[in-house]
């Protein structure tokens, strides 16, 4: 890890085993026998292949479509708080982005091989920006932003690696699907605590990416986005929403993430029926 902190120091204050306690991750395999284990997320597919003209398709379960629900880490929580609650909501989430700035590439490695220690499937877990540590760790893809690397890099030098794109215009989903991302996150929606004095992009500009995107790539919003708005979002079209403070700052997360696995259900239910929530 950067900074002055050496590794061990860093460990014991997270709460963090070392190398040598961490169980053997789903790692001694080659990617292409690496078992898709637990996630459902419908952007991902055949993780192993190449991501480029493949098309999002939405997965079905019971005769219903399965809308996603990302969990992204803020950076704040102790480690050992965050792979507790990991495990907890794991099974309820179709991905878990590690958003851990701070963090070197070693540092991630150990919280990705605790994780999965703790039961959390490797496919489930995005590694936000490092698409070094996607690669060596075999996780589920990898997280673009702004200031990572392109699309052509990831594809020439990590060929197979998933990669999602964070966009904050319609252009700019469509470009990402155009360029084989496999899904992006669009935001924010809401007015978010995280960007202070910035209005959020509202259900239309969201309904805007949809259609930029197409079929190529499912949309997820992101941003300021509670249980009372997932109706909302999904009818504008995104395949997902995706949730960080909603999550990390509950006073109970776990009961966070099933109340908003439940919101994504009920309005599965609804759609098809043609209902509408009250």
């Amino acid at each position: 890890m950067s900074g002055s902190a050496g590794r061990e120091g860093m460990a014991a204050r997270e709460g963090m085993p070392g190398r040598e306690g961490i169980a053997g991750r789903e790692g001694t395999a080659g990617r292409e026998g690496m078992a898709n284990t637990g996630g459902t997320s419908p952007f991902k597919g055949e993780a192993q292949g190449d991501p480029r003209g493949q098309q999002a398709q939405r997965p079905e379960q019971d005769g219903l479509a399965v809308h996603e629900l990302h969990v992204i880490t803020d950076g704040k929580q102790p480690w050992d708080r965050l792979i507790r609650i990991a495990a907890e909501i794991a099974p309820v989430v179709s991905a878990i982005h590690l958003r851990e700035p701070q963090a070197g590439a070693a540092m991630l490695c150990e919280l990705i091989g605790a994780l999965t220690a703790a039961g959390v499937s490797l496919e489930r877990l995005i590694v936000n920006d490092r698409a070094d540590v996607a690669w060596a760790m075999r996780t589920g893809g990898v997280q673009l932003g702004g200031r990572s690397l392109s699309a052509a890099q990831v594809r020439d030098r990590f060929p197979g690696l998933v990669y999602g794109r964070s966009v904050h215009r319609p252009e700019e989903a469509g470009d990402a699907a155009a360029q084989g991302a496999r899904y992006v996150l669009f935001g924010h929606v809401f007015a978010t605590p995280s960007k202070p004095g910035r209005p959020g992009r509202g259900v239309r500009e969201l309904a805007a990416a949809v259609r930029c995107a197409a079929t190529a790539a499912g949309v997820i919003a992101i941003g300021g986005i509670g249980t009372s708005q997932v109706a909302e979002v999904c009818a504008a079209g995104a395949a997902g929403i995706a949730v960080m403070s909603g999550i990390w700052e509950a006073a109970d997360p776990v009961e966070a993430a099933r109340c908003y696995r439940a919101a994504l259900d009920a309005y599965s239910v609804y759609a098809v029926r043609g209902e509408k929530q009250a």
